[in-house]
C-alpha cells in the first residue's frame, strides 16, 4: 500500500461486509474525502482517519450485508439515550440510588467470598467426594472421636475390599523446634503420615521422589512455604533441618502450598514408621484411640454399603479384648471430608474447625442487606417514577404506546443499577483491608477480576434494575393520559401505600440486625470477661522445647527456683494441659467399685504440685498437692462435676481412692470449684489432675502484678540463662482463651459492621424519601405557614409519617428477633439472660439516625418562601 492512495484493504473489507455494490460506493465517499484531506494533513493522518472511517462503519451491523433493518434497535438506543440523560439531569438521586445499591452489592460480594471459601475446604482433593474420614463414637459415654485405633486402617484395607485406599496421620502436639544454622523456627502444624500421603490428598510435590517420600524414617518432607523462610528457596531437597532434640533430619521432599484450604493443613510430615515402626506396640494398638484415619472409597461405591459392615468388623476387630459385644458399645462411622470444616466438633479433631452456623449466619445476613438496598432502590425509583406522571401522559398523548412507556423506565432502572454495580466494585477494593483483618482471608484486589465475582455482580445488579424498574414502569404506564393531566392519584395512592410497605420492611430488616449484634457482642463480653474459675490474666505459657524438657526433667527445681526467684513471678507450674485445649478422656472409678463401674472424664496428663497456684484455683475442701506430704506422690486434686460424680458428699471427698487404670491409684487430697477449660459453650466437665510432675509441655508461669512486659522480659532472662540457645516460644493464657470465641468474635465484627451498613443503605433510601415528600407537599407547607405555622409543626409535618413507619417497622422486628436472639442463646450453657434492652436500644438507634436523616428535609422545608410554594403549582 502506497501512503499517496487510499488504504485498498481497508475499500476491500468494506465491500466484503457490505456487498459490492454498496460497498463500492461507500468506499468512493471514501475516497474523496480522503482526497481531500491529504491536501491538508499527511497521507500517514489521512490513511489512518480513513482507516477510522471505515471501523466506524464496520461495528454497525445494521450496515452489513444481508442485514434486515429492525426498528425496535433505534427505539431501545433512544431509551437508553433518554435514560442516561435524566440520571444527568438529576445527580443527586441518581447518587443516592447508585450508592446505597452499590454498597449492598458490595455486602453481598464479600459474603460471598467468605461462604464460598469456607464451604470450598478439602474440595482440591483427588476423588474428594469419595474421600472418608474413618470416626468412633462410643455409646457408653456419649462421645464421638476423630481418631481411631492405628490398626483399624490396615484392617479395613485387608477386610472391605470396597476401601481403595488408607492414609494414617498422627498429629503433633505442641510446637516443634527446628534449626537450620543459627536460626530456630517454631511449628505446629505437622505430624507423622503413612506414605500413601501424597495419593490422597492433594498435596503436590514440587520436588522429591513420590515413590520414596514419606518411606524412611525421620526424614522429613515439608512445604514450599517453610523451604522459602528456612532456605530461601523451594528446591531443598538434600539439605538437612535440625529437629532440636532429636538430631538432623534429611528434607527428601518439599510439596506445594495448598490452593484449596483443608482442614488438614500441614506444613512438615515424617513418615509414619518414624514413632510406628512394624515393631512398635502402639502400631499394633487396637485400644488406643490416637490416630487420624482416612480412606477413599473405589469407584461406584456408596458410603452406606461400606457402613453396613462395620458392626461385623468391630466384632472381629475387638474379638478377646473388650467384654461385651463390640459394635453394641461403640459405631464407627464414614465422615466425609468435605464436610469436616464446617459439620465437625469431635474428640481429638486436628484443629479446631469453623461453623457451619456462622455461613448460615453470614448468609441471612447477605440476604437482609440485599433485600434492603434492593428495597431502597424500588423505593425512589417509584418516588421518582410518580413525580413524571403528567411527562408521560403527554408522552401518552402523543402517540407513545404503554411498552414503550414501560421500556423507557426499565432502561432507566438498568442503567442506574449498571452504575451501582460500578459503584460496588470501588466499595469492595476500598473495604478489602477491612474484609482480610475480619475474616483472616488473604484476598488481593483481583478479586473484583474473578469471571464468577463479574457474573454474579452483574447479574445481582441487572436482576435488581430489572425488578426494580418493573414494578414503577407497570404502575406509571397503567394509567390513562387524562387521568395523569388532571392529576388524579390513584397511581400515587397505591405506589404511596407499597412505598410505606417496603420503608418498613427495610426498617424492620436493620432493627432486626442491629439487635442481633448487640446481643452477640454482650454474649461474647460475657464469655471473655466472666470468671472462669481460673486466673487468665497475667497467666504466661511457655512451650518447652525438647531440651527445655530435657532440662527440667535432670533439674527438677532449678527452672521453678530461678522463676520463682523474679519478683513478678507469683507461682510456676509443668503441666502438659491448660485451659483452652481439649483434655484427653478417661475412665475412672473410685476404689472398691467394679471395672463396670468406671466412668469417663477429662484428665489433666501430667502436673505438679504447684498447679492450683499457677491456674489461681479455689480449694473449696482439702489442699493442693505438697512436696512435704509423702502420700501425695499418688494423689487427686478433682473438681466439684467430678466429685458428683462419683457420688462424693461434702465432707467424704478428700481422702477418697481414685483409680485409674492399672497404674494409678491414690487419694483425693483436694477439690476445687469448677472452672471452664473449654468455651462457655459446653457445660464444665468432670476432671481429675494427678500429681505426675515429669513431662508436661508448657511451664505456667503466673504473675503477681499487672505489669506483664516487666514481667515477661524477667521470665525471658531466665529462659536465656538456664536454656542457652533455645526457643522461646510463649503465649498468655487469656489469649489462648479469646481463640476459643473466635467464631462469635467474627460474627460479631461481620454483625456490627453490616447492620451499620444497613442502617446507612436505608437512611439513603429515607432521605430521598423526605425530600421528595417535601418536594410534593410544598404547596402545602406554603399555605400552612402563611396560616402561621412555625418551625415546630412544619418538622413536626414532615416527620410524623417516618415516624409512624418506624414504628411499625419495630413492632414487627421485635418479636422476630426476641425469638431468634434466644434460640442462638441455647446454644450456649452459660449465656446472658436476655432482655428487650438490646431490642428497644436497636429501635431506638434506628429511630435517631431515620430523624436525623429526615430532619435535614424538615429543617429545610421551613425556610421555603410560602409565595413561591403557592405559586409553584
Amino acid at each position: 500500500m502506497s501512503w499517496q492512495e487510499p488504504p485498498a484493504l481497508a475499500a476491500r473489507i468494506l465491500c466484503r461486509l457490505m456487498g459490492e455494490e454498496r460497498g463500492r460506493d461507500t468506499a468512493w465517499d471514501l475516497f474523496d474525502l480522503y482526497e481531500h484531506r491529504s491536501r491538508l494533513a499527511s497521507p500517514a493522518t489521512s490513511a489512518l482517519r480513513f482507516w477510522l472511517d471505515v471501523a466506524s462503519i464496520v461495528i454497525r451491523p445494521r450496515l452489513w450485508k444481508g442485514h434486515s433493518f429492525n426498528p425496535a434497535f433505534p427505539m431501545i438506543s433512544n431509551h437508553f439515550r433518554l435514560a442516561a440523560r435524566r440520571v444527568r439531569r438529576e445527580p443527586v438521586f441518581s447518587g443516592l440510588n447508585a450508592l446505597g445499591l452499590g454498597v449492598g452489592l458490595a455486602c453481598v460480594i464479600l459474603i460471598f467470598v467468605f461462604v464460598r471459601h469456607e464451604r470450598s475446604y478439602d474440595t482440591g482433593h483427588p476423588a474428594f467426594d469419595r474421600l472418608y474420614r474413618v470416626t468412633l463414637e462410643f455409646m457408653e459415654d456419649d462421645t464421638h472421636w476423630a481418631s481411631i485405633g492405628p490398626a483399624v486402617g490396615p484392617e479395613l484395607m485387608a477386610t472391605i475390599p470396597e476401601v481403595e485406599q488408607m492414609v494414617r496421620f498422627y498429629a503433633l502436639t505442641g510446637a516443634s523446634v527446628f534449626r537450620v544454622g543459627d536460626r530456630q523456627f517454631s511449628e505446629v502444624n505437622g505430624g507423622l503420615a503413612d506414605s500413601t500421603f501424597f495419593n490422597v490428598f492433594g498435596y503436590r510435590l514440587l520436588h522429591g521422589d513420590p515413590a520414596t517420600v514419606l518411606r524412611e524414617p525421620w526424614t522429613l518432607v515439608i512445604s514450599e512455604s517453610m523451604a522459602m523462610k528456612y532456605f530461601g528457596r523451594t528446591n531443598v531437597v538434600g539439605e538437612s533441618i535440625e529437629i532440636v532434640g532429636e538430631g538432623n533430619s534429611p528434607v527428601v521432599g518439599v510439596f506445594a502450598d495448598q490452593d484449596v484450604p483443608t482442614h488438614l493443613d500441614v506444613d512438615f510430615l515424617y513418615p509414619f514408621v518414624s514413632r510406628f515402626g512394624p515393631d512398635s506396640p502402639r502400631a499394633q494398638s487396637r485400644t488406643w484411640a490416637g490416630m487420624l484415619t482416612y480412606v477413599r472409597l473405589g469407584e461406584r461405591t456408596s458410603a452406606g454399603s461400606v457402613t453396613k459392615r462395620f458392626p461385623e468388623f468391630l466384632d472381629a476387630f475387638f474379638d478377646g479384648i473388650v467384654s461385651g459385644v463390640p459394635h453394641e458399645m461403640a459405631r464407627m462411622h464414614l465422615q466425609p471430608v468435605a464436610s469436616i470444616h464446617l459439620h465437625s466438633d469431635l474428640e481429638k479433631e486436628y484443629r479446631a474447625n469453623g461453623s457451619v452456623a456462622v455461613v448460615y449466619t453470614f448468609s441471612i445476613v447477605a440476604l437482609f442487606i440485599l433485600l434492603i438496598a434492593a428495597v431502597n432502590f424500588v423505593n425512589l425509583s417509584v418516588a421518582r417514577a410518580t413525580s413524571r406522571v403528567r411527562d408521560t401522559a403527554i408522552r401518552k398523548t402523543f402517540g407513545a404506546r404503554r411498552l414503550q412507556v414501560v421500556w423507557q423506565l426499565l432502561a432507566e432502572a438498568l442503567i442506574q443499577s449498571l452504575i451501582g454495580a460500578g459503584v460496588a466494585v470501588i466499595v469492595i477494593l476500598l473495604a478489602l483491608p477491612l474484609f482480610t483483618e475480619l475474616t483472616g482471608m488473604n484476598v488481593s484486589w483481583r478479586l473484583v477480576l474473578d469471571p464468577s465475582i463479574l457474573t454474579l455482580l452483574l447479574a445481582s445488579a441487572v436482576g435488581v434494575g430489572l425488578v426494580a424498574g418493573w414494578w414503577p414502569a407497570m404502575l406509571i404506564s397503567s394509567f390513562t393520559p387524562i387521568d395523569g393531566l388532571r392529576g388524579r392519584s390513584g397511581p400515587r395512592r397505591r405506589a404511596m401505600f407499597i412505598r410505606k410497605g417496603l420503608v418498613v420492611f427495610q426498617f424492620a430488616a436493620s432493627v432486626f440486625l442491629m439487635a442481633g449484634a448487640i446481643v452477640v457482642w454482650h454474649q461474647l463480653t460475657y464469655a471473655l470477661n466472666a470468671d472462669l474459675g481460673y486466673d487468665q490474666d497475667g497467666t504466661l505459657l511457655v512451650d518447652l522445647t525438647e531440651g527445655g524438657r530435657t532440662f527440667v526433667s535432670e533439674n527438677p527445681d532449678a527452672l521453678r527456683n530461678a522463676l520463682l526467684a523474679v519478683p513478678a513471678v507469683r507461682a510456676v507450674s509443668q503441666t502438659s494441659d491448660a485451659p483452652g485445649s481439649r483434655y484427653s478422656m478417661e475412665e475412672f472409678r473410685l476404689e472398691g467399685q467394679n471395672l463396670d463401674d468406671g466412668q469417663y472424664m477429662r484428665v489433666s496428663w501430667t502436673a505438679d504440685h504447684d498447679i492450683v497456684d499457677a491456674l489461681g484455683l479455689e480449694l473449696l475442701e482439702g489442699r493442693g498437692f505438697s512436696r512435704t506430704q509423702p502420700t501425695d506422690t499418688m494423689a487427686w486434686v478433682i473438681n466439684e462435676t467430678a466429685a458428683r460424680q462419683f457420688g462424693l458428699a461434702p465432707g467424704e471427698r478428700v481422702g477418697s481412692v481414685v483409680v485409674w487404670g492399672n497404674q494409678y491409684r491414690g487419694p483425693v487430697v483436694g477439690v476445687v470449684r469448677d472452672f471452664n477449660i473449654s468455651s462457655f459453650r459446653q457445660t464444665v466437665e468432670p476432671l481429675v489432675i494427678p500429681l505426675r510432675p515429669d513431662g508436661g509441655g508448657m511451664m505456667l508461669v503466673r504473675f503477681a502484678g499487672s505489669d506483664a512486659r516487666t514481667a515477661l522480659e524477667g521470665v525471658r532472662d531466665v529462659f536465656d540463662q538456664l536454656l542457652p540457645g533455645e526457643l522461646f516460644d510463649y503465649t498468655f493464657l487469656d489469649d489462648r482463651v479469646a481463640a476459643l470465641y473466635r467464631q462469635e468474635a467474627r460474627m460479631r465484627a461481620v454483625i456490627s459492621w453490616f447492620s451499620g451498613l444497613a442502617i446507612f443503605v436505608a437512611c439513603l433510601g429515607l432521605f430521598g424519601l423526605s425530600a421528595y415528600a417535601v418536594n410534593r407537599r410544598t404547596p402545602e407547607i406554603g399555605v400552612r405557614k402563611v396560616l402561621g405555622a412555625g418551625l415546630a409543626d412544619i418538622v413536626r409535618l414532615v416527620s410524623a409519617e417516618f415516624v409512624v413507619l418506624l414504628g411499625v417497622a419495630f413492632a414487627l422486628a421485635a418479636p422476630v428477633a426476641w425469638l431468634a436472639l434466644a434460640r442462638w442463646l441455647n446454644g450456649f450453657a452459660y449465656r446472658i439472660d436476655l432482655t428487650v434492652w438490646p431490642i428497644l436500644m436497636a429501635g431506638i438507634v434506628a429511630l435517631t439516625f431515620a430523624l436525623l436523616t429526615v430532619g435535614v428535609h424538615a429543617l429545610r422545608a421551613t425556610r421555603i418562601n410560602p409565595v413561591s410554594a403557592i405559586t409553584r403549582e
